[in-house]
């Protein structure tokens, strides 16, 4: 019951009649009806435990409310609503292999093998899975004994014993009602594809960093000698040597040559670099053949080379698809089969930090798995891990633990149930109650059924298996996992926000702030609310030059945001020698560890937050309104309050100023485990300074003539003109504008104000989460990937009882005796009072 692609077990072996017979016929005569159709029915999974129809129990439908809840969970439903009448729907997928015809063409990450018949053929063959479903009617207390029944082809209900025809009526009904359901929520799965495929089009996602044009580019000569080449990358050989890997393409003379040799032979013979000079050094840009294709946003993508001495490097070619069709060559017909010198060092980088990031530093060594009550992985849900690293750290915090009953002892199991019993009629959209359960998970699996011994966890993943208790806990891989899906979680709190419902990467801190939003939303700006606790004020001094006045702004918020200054990293000189290297030489089985730029986190500070010269940003149009003309005006930004928690967010994500893109800054910061911001703390209005007396702001948001300048200049860029007077209002000069248009995560959106009322917030803060200044690291989120909506998050987490830091890295959960501080996206402060 319930899903499109399950059907009755073949022949089921009909029920012992129910001791209960008599009684259970005569409750289910006086049964009315169903509810009406505005209630759905919710039979995919218990809102108090992680039960489904999949556990071995199954669930049991609430005909009154439509509600199912795992086993565990009936007598508490039976103490909310009375109810009696219940429908126990249980399921089991059938795993077989399929042979695959001939014919079928398979894609890369399909899983498939291969086995030989007795023929001499080799058979492919690929997994498919069946959901066969049963469902009994039973009566409440007797859970164990009932009447199974099932839809026959022909619509009719079909059951062991006769059943009353009001009866029949309701569960005919009933799978009507489950089927359009089941239609409706693929329409809208469908919708929040689409409305992300056209979210990721406008977006582009080439972030591919830009070469240097060459001066031959533009009228580069190109010989009319015939020659024609096919994209056909099976006829492309060097004309010298023969090879098939590793060639160039001379733009000028059509000429296929191999390119150089490296330290172990292979590479090539230098081939295009000696027909370069044998043609007397007038032909110098080659193309990397295997190389070429289009991005996303239809930006031809290749590797090009100079060999001319002047420039004698990769380079950039904006006529490079004309000058490809000289020799017969149509762009749409390429595709990229080569790994440029940028993506291989690339390569290296990425193994490096995934080394530190999951390894422990160490890709030799084996991470030691480990779960237990606080230790529970969050199963990924489609390139949900952004959202599991930030309900991991959220949980990890003493006040959210307070708030949403986490924890494993009599007296927090007693109140949780209270809590679960008390619930609103619908549970499963109710957010509290989905963190309650979430918490009860993590905190407390024994409480709901997950057994499972934490020594015999082995680091070596075992097959897929999935055992799941009747409280939809799953123990994956011969217990080498432990985790639960929140999946009721994700529909109460993001339905209305399709870019989370997605199977699309997110960016963890707009979801974080996303969530604070939310919780504050229901709980208010109270000190007993968590999220409320992440709450600071900054103060925003502005000096105008002009007129040697300052004013003051303070604005809530609940995110820390820390620039990276490159240049001021301590080590350029060796960073420097390992860009400029000999590449050739790398050894391939042992290649060279990479070296990153580190920065000092104190400069990272400076250049961010406080009042020192540092930190200053100078506005070079700022229009002054005491004396009506522009100029320049001095900013610095500090914090005026200091927050129970803190959340610090490293943007390691900037824009390419080439390619307009958000790109990912790969460096190294010595994050401090204690924290101390007193120096950054904002003085307020000082005795000697002259505070500037602005005019009433104009409610209808007229644009001032600076305002209307940074409009039109972000309109020469392809801007939507109602998109660039947002930017505008939001920010105070052009720079910063285009910074807000591009990066969604530089934006500071309405929703994270505690309140629509600015100043209310603001007040509400002041008096309720104001203290010290020092903080001790709680946890961090790291992100492993290029791209602000690709790649993969994972958390680690200070455990204060056991003095050791945890990896949360969606179900696999280990200890991590080397972590990656360094590395961190946003990280996690507590006060220390």
């Amino acid at each position: 019951m319930g899903d499109n692609n399950s059907e009755s077990l073949p022949k089921v072996e009909k029920l012992p009649r129910p001791s209960n017979y008599e009684s259970l016929i005569e409750a289910a005569s006086k049964f009315s009806d169903l509810p009406s159709k505005s209630k759905s029915v919710f039979l995919n999974e218990c809102p108090f435990s992680f039960a489904t129809p999949f556990n071995d129990s199954g669930l049991y439908l609430n005909l009154s409310t439509l509600q199912g809840y795992g086993k565990s969970y009936v007598d508490l439903d039976h103490e909310r609503t009375g109810n009696v009448m219940y429908v126990q729907s249980q399921k089991v997928i059938e795993q077989k292999l399929v042979e695959i015809p001939e014919t079928e063409v398979l894609g890369p990450f399909d899983q498939y093998f291969v086995k030989k018949a007795e023929d001499g053929r080799e058979i492919r063959y690929k997994p498919q899975q069946k959901v066969h479903g049963t469902n009994t009617l039973v009566m409440y207390p007797n859970l164990e004994e009932g009447i199974r029944f099932a839809l026959s082809s022909e619509g009719s209900i079909e059951s062991d014993y006769d059943l009353p025809d009001n009866m029949i009526k309701a569960l005919k009904n009933l799978y009507t009602r489950i089927e359009q359901e089941n239609n409706l929520r693929e329409m809208q799965r469908l919708q929040i594809q689409k409305q992300l495929e056209q979210q990721r089009a406008n977006a582009g996602q080439y972030t591919k960093k830009m070469e240097p044009v060459s001066r031959f580019a533009k009228d580069l000569v190109q010989l009319d000698n015939g020659v024609k080449i096919s994209s056909e990358k099976s006829t492309w050989v060097c004309a010298e040597s023969g090879l098939t890997e590793n060639l160039w393409l001379n733009l000028s003379t059509g000429y296929i040559g191999s390119g150089r040799p490296q330290w172990d032979g292979s590479g090539g013979t230098g081939a295009a670099l000696r027909h370069y000079e044998e043609t007397g050094r007038k032909y110098p840009l080659c193309v990397k053949l295997g190389t070429i294709t289009k991005a996303p946003n239809g930006m031809p993508i290749a590797e090009v080379y100079s060999y001319d001495s002047t420039e004698d490097c990769m380079v950039t070619d904006p006529y490079i698809e004309q000058h490809l069709d000289h020799f017969g060559l149509k762009l749409e017909d390429l595709q990229k089969t080569e790994k440029t010198l940028e993506e291989k060092e690339g390569a290296l980088i990425d193994k490096y930090i995934y080394t530190e990031i999951l390894m422990d530093g160490d890709s030799s060594g084996e991470i030691e798995p480990f779960y237990d009550a606080g230790k529970i992985g969050l199963a990924n849900m489609g390139n949900t891990c952004y959202q599991n690293s930030v309900l991991q750290m959220l949980m990890s915090l003493p006040d959210f633990q307070r708030r949403y009953y986490y924890g494993n002892s009599d007296e927090v199991r007693k109140q949780r149930n209270q809590r679960f019993l008390t619930a609103s009629t619908e549970p499963q959209s109710n957010v509290t109650m989905q963190l309650i359960k979430l918490a009860a998970a993590m905190s407390d699996p024994e409480a709901v059924g997950v057994k499972y011994d934490s020594s015999k966890v082995s680091s070596k993943e075992g097959p897929d298996k999935v055992e799941t208790d009747e409280n939809g806990l799953k123990v994956i891989g011969h217990n080498t996992r432990v985790a639960v899906a929140p999946r009721m979680l994700r529909v109460a709190a993001c339905s209305l926000h399709y870019e989370y419902m997605g199977n699309e990467q997110q960016d963890c801190v707009e979801y974080f702030r996303f969530m604070l939003n939310k919780l504050i939303e229901i709980d208010g700006m109270r000190e007993d609310s968590p999220a409320f606790q992440f709450g600071y004020v900054t103060e925003e001094r502005l000096e105008c030059k002009q007129s040697n006045q300052v004013k003051y702004k303070y604005a809530p918020n609940s995110v820390l945001q820390v620039s990276v200054p490159l240049h001021k990293a301590t080590n350029l000189k060796e960073v420097n020698a390992f860009k400029q290297r000999d590449k050739s030489k790398d050894d391939p089985k042992n290649p060279p560890k990479a070296v990153l730029p580190s920065v000092p986190f104190e400069d990272c500070l400076s250049h961010s937050i406080g009042i020192s010269k540092n930190a200053e940003q100078t506005i070079n149009d700022y229009l002054s309104p005491v004396t009506g003309t522009r100029g320049i005006a001095v900013q610095t930004v500090g914090m005026a309050t200091f927050p129970k928690y803190l959340c610090v967010q490293m943007k390691r994500f900037l824009i390419d100023e080439k390619t307009y893109q958000p790109v990912k800054t790969v460096c190294e910061v010595e994050v401090p485990r204690i924290l101390d911001l007193e120096s950054y703390r904002a003085k307020g209005p000082q005795g000697h300074e002259i505070i500037m007396q602005e005019p009433e702001e104009d409610d209808s948001k007229s644009l001032s003539p600076a305002k209307t300048a940074i409009v039109e200049q972000l309109m020469m860029m392809g801007f939507p003109e109602e998109e660039c007077k947002e930017a505008a209002f939001a920010c105070n000069n052009a720079d910063a504008a285009l910074t807000w248009m591009l990066d969604p995560s530089s934006r500071i959106p309405p929703e994270e104000n505690p309140a629509s009322n600015a100043q209310k917030a603001v007040d509400a803060i002041r008096d309720l989460n104001n203290g010290k200044s020092k903080y001790r690291l709680r946890g961090f989120i790291s992100h492993l990937g290029h791209q602000i909506n690709a790649g993969h998050y994972v958390c680690h987490i200070f455990d204060d009882t056991t003095k050791q830091w945890t990896l949360f890295n969606d179900t696999k959960v280990s200890i991590s005796k080397n972590p990656p501080i360094k590395h961190g996206y946003a990280y996690f402060y507590e006060r220390m009072e």
